[in-house]
Parts: C-alpha cells; sequence; structure tokens
C-alpha cells in the first residue's frame, strides 16, 4: 500500500511538473474554427488570405488572453486522469471515505477555476459548458464507479472551444470593421 501511494505521488508530481508543455497543434484548432463558424468559413471561402494572416492573429490573441485558463484546464484534467481510475477503484474496494475525501480535494481545485472560467467566458455556450460540468461532477460522485468518466479531456476542451469561439468572434469584427458591414471581401 506504501508503495503505491509513493508512485501515485511521484505520478502526480511528474503531472504538475508538466503543466507548462501545453501542446496544440494550431491549424487544427484553425480548422475547427472555421467548421463551426459559418461566416468565418464564408469569408476564408472568398479570401484564403484571411486565414493565413488575420484567422492566425486572431487565435494567437485569443489563445494569449487564456493562457492561464488553458493551463489550468489541463491540471484540472491531468489530475482526474489520475484520480479517476484511484476513485473508482476506492469505490470497488468499499473505501467510500477515503474516496469521499478524495473528491472533495478534487473539488477545491475545480471552484476556482470554474468561477474564473464563467467570470472570463462572456458567449452563449456558458449556460450549456455549466450544465456540462454540473452533469459530469454530479456522474462521477453518484455512480460507484463513477471516476472513470473523469478520464476525458471535459475541462480543456471546454477551454479549447472557448478560444475557438473568441477567435471567431475576434475576426468576425475585424472583417467587418476592415471590409464593410457583411464582410463582403469584394467591397473594399
Amino acid at each position: 500500500m506504501h508503495k503505491t501511494i509513493a508512485t501515485i505521488g511521484k505520478q502526480i508530481a511528474k503531472t504538475l511538473d508538466s503543466l507548462d508543455q501545453i501542446v496544440l497543434d494550431v491549424d487544427r484548432e484553425l480548422m475547427r474554427t472555421v467548421n463551426e463558424h459559418y461566416f468565418v468559413e464564408r469569408c476564408i471561402s472568398m479570401d484564403y488570405d484571411l486565414k493565413e494572416n488575420e484567422l492566425r492573429e486572431c487565435y494567437q490573441e485569443a489563445y494569449d488572453a487564456n493562457e492561464t485558463l488553458l493551463k489550468y484546464a489541463t491540471a484540472i484534467d491531468k489530475i482526474d486522469r489520475i484520480s479517476g481510475p484511484i476513485e473508482a477503484f476506492l469505490g470497488f474496494t468499499g473505501f467510500y471515505s477515503t474516496q469521499l475525501c478524495l473528491r472533495a480535494a478534487e473539488q477545491m481545485i475545480k471552484i476556482p477555476f470554474l468561477l474564473k472560467y464563467f467570470k472570463r467566458v462572456d458567449d452563449g455556450n456558458a449556460v450549456g459548458t455549466a450544465i456540462t460540468f454540473v452533469a459530469n461532477e454530479v456522474a462521477s460522485n453518484i455512480f460507484k464507479y463513477g471516476g472513470i468518466i473523469e478520464t476525458i479531456n471535459l475541462y480543456t476542451y471546454s477551454v479549447k472551444k472557448h478560444i475557438r469561439n473568441q477567435t471567431a468572434k475576434l475576426f468576425c469584427e475585424r472583417v467587418v470593421e476592415e471590409r464593410g458591414e457583411y464582410g463582403n471581401p469584394s467591397s473594399s
């Protein structure tokens, strides 16, 4: 048992040390932005240089504004990937009080993130994201092996989605400002 706790401690320390190493595939995120937002897709189909220049700049701005939030979300997801299976094991073996203490410790990390996230997010997806976060936590706490649910990257995905939405918003504002009311590239 002592070696298991030491191994878990080493894994958590290793995970926390690697938080600065967030790897994003910018081109994939840009393609997702284009696919998720019709106006962005329409503008880029008319003028591909917008993607290479303007959209990339908007993405960089949105990323820079939300970098700490993304690091926090990545940390939570990494901790969940470690603690989720441990919680499921504790539920399976009957150590419910230990499982409850582990979940309480997780919530102490997640609550400040959620407050910061909802303070930062100003788009219409905040309510849906809140419902998703709450449903995930309720499911992981109600079901005996619910800790397995926490192995998905829900928090990182939500922040990346927010960055893509913010990118699209910045892009649309710039295109409309530069090219006219409807963003028609031919009306310069």
